[in-house]
């Protein structure tokens, strides 16, 4: 039976392919079941797809950051130019919009700050979500 499954799916280790597509599945029901009920949005009906924005995004940002920690063989030379690039962005623009972003919502002024938090919970569930889904799909699945 494990000769079939590697031979099915074109992978050296089917268990650990199979075993992420089933947790990949259930943790996205688990964040698109909570983007229903957290961020104000049992309050306002809007809030739910603010709350699916973030997951959104951050699904997206994650996917990107599982393909740029395992490269295949040929782009590798590639990502080194591209992360320079992004490092430098990272280390200025981002960094001080965080620091604004956190000013605002470690003291806050009201009901939204708890929003904030939990769509910042989405989006960081997420990007951990499609980061390591990606990355160990493409380290044990899709391999030459």
């Amino acid at each position: 039976m494990y000769d079939w499954l590697k031979q099915a799916l074109h992978a050296e280790a089917p268990g650990t392919v199979l075993l992420t597509a089933l947790a990949f599945l259930t943790l996205l029901a688990l964040i698109w079941h909570l983007t229903g009920r957290v961020g104000g949005a049992r309050d306002d009906p809007q809030a739910i797809y603010a709350n699916r924005l973030a997951a959104l995004i951050g699904g997206l940002c994650g996917w990107i950051i599982g393909v740029a920690f395992e490269p295949f063989a040929g782009e590798e030379t590639h990502f080194k130019e591209i992360w320079r690039v992004v490092s430098a962005f990272l280390s200025g623009y981002v960094v001080s919009k965080l620091d604004r972003y956190l000013e605002g919502v470690l003291f806050p002024v009201g009901k939204e700050t708890r929003d904030s938090w939990s769509r910042l919970g989405l989006f960081v569930a997420s990007l951990l979500l499609a980061a390591v889904t990606v990355f160990l799909n493409r380290l044990y699945a899709f391999r030459a």
